[in-house]
């Protein structure tokens, strides 16, 4: 089978996670893969022989505060909103050359607007979809339930991948499955914006601890989060998985007015592996968290059906499968 991806080009998740995915589905299936221009280069360098079309990447800007900016946002990305019926156009021309038996995308919402009227079916596998599943009435969680519709607005099944709520649980790359698990005494420090400068001050005054910092550091990233003590971060879901799949202690600062965001460090913090924290109360949970750190030396003990902190990347790709011959046969009907 020919199976067409496309995939969201803001952060790194969307990469990672369907990455993992198709390098199975490649066993089996012909792949074309339709990537933001942000991310084009990282995909070519994964898949060096599969075909590869660039598409524009929608990305969200942040103020000095690392809050997300609405209006910066959308004039950012105003050039390709106003070329985007020539983009879909071209898109459009695409899938009638390649003619992919089906769609899979993560997010990304263009290419799968092109293939109406084809006669191509459409799965949406996605983490952050799963605000849809969330009866949060507040305004953030309303403006990303309609980002969220907007961005899966044309599919025919939907799979959601998570930790929590989700049809699978979370997609981990083989590279941290793999990856020799120890425990040395240093903070791996993963954040957006400045929010940064401030975990440094209050690293650098208590007590001294060692910290990495990235992507900026020049240290293998992989093996610094399998060996690290534990990890400071925002709260995207990808990362936030892998630390929890290698057992690391968590403290999350949720970007402000990203929803998905701030749900998935409030799901993390109920599982009993991380803190999260705001701008507000940020030196104090901090302070309090590497206090409590040798707590959580156990925290990995604890079970819950509530939460999937195993890799979920068979169960996935054989709901995938499933969903594959389930729409070939409806389209051939």
């Amino acid at each position: 089978m020919r199976i067409g991806i496309s995939f969201n080009g803001e952060g790194r998740g969307h990469l990672t996670r369907i990455s993992a995915i198709a390098k199975e589905l490649q066993k089996r299936h012909e792949l074309i893969f339709w990537a933001p221009k942000t991310r084009y280069t990282e995909l070519e360098r994964i898949f060096p022989n599969v075909v590869i079309s660039q598409i524009p990447a929608f990305e969200l800007s942040y103020t000095n505060n690392n809050k997300v900016d609405i209006v910066k946002t959308g004039s950012n990305n105003l050039a390709n909103l106003i070329e985007l019926s020539s983009i879909s156009r071209d898109i459009r021309n695409q899938l009638d050359f390649f003619k992919p038996d089906i769609l899979v995308s993560d997010f990304e919402p263009i290419v799968p607007a092109a293939s109406k009227g084809m006669n191509m079916p459409v799965i949406q596998f996605n983490h952050p979809a799963v605000v849809l599943r969330d009866k949060t009435l507040d305004y953030d969680a309303f403006i990303a339930r309609i980002i969220a519709k907007k961005m899966c607005s044309v599919y025919d099944e939907i799979i959601i991948s998570s930790f929590y709520s989700g049809d699978v649980g979370p997609i981990i790359r083989k590279e941290i499955k793999e990856a020799e698990r120890e425990k040395r005494d240093f903070i791996l420090v993963y954040l957006r914006g400045k929010s940064q400068r401030k975990i440094f001050d209050i690293l650098n005054s208590y007590s001294g601890i060692p910290y990495r910092v990235f992507p900026e550091s020049k240290e293998d990233f992989i093996n610094s989060l399998a060996s690290c003590s534990a990890v400071i971060t925002n709260a995207g879901h990808q990362l936030l998985s892998e630390a929890a799949y290698l057992e690391k202690p968590l403290f999350m600062i949720p970007i402000e007015r990203q929803y998905e965001q701030l749900l998935n460090a409030r799901m993390m913090e109920q599982s009993g592996r991380g803190v999260m924290a705001n701008k507000y109360n940020l030196e104090k949970k901090l302070i309090d968290f590497l206090k409590s750190l040798p707590k959580y030396n156990s925290y990995h003990l604890k079970s819950s059906t509530k939460f999937i902190f195993n890799d979920n990347t068979k169960e996935a790709v054989d709901l995938l499968e499933l969903k594959f011959a389930s729409l070939k046969t409806k389209k051939a009907s």
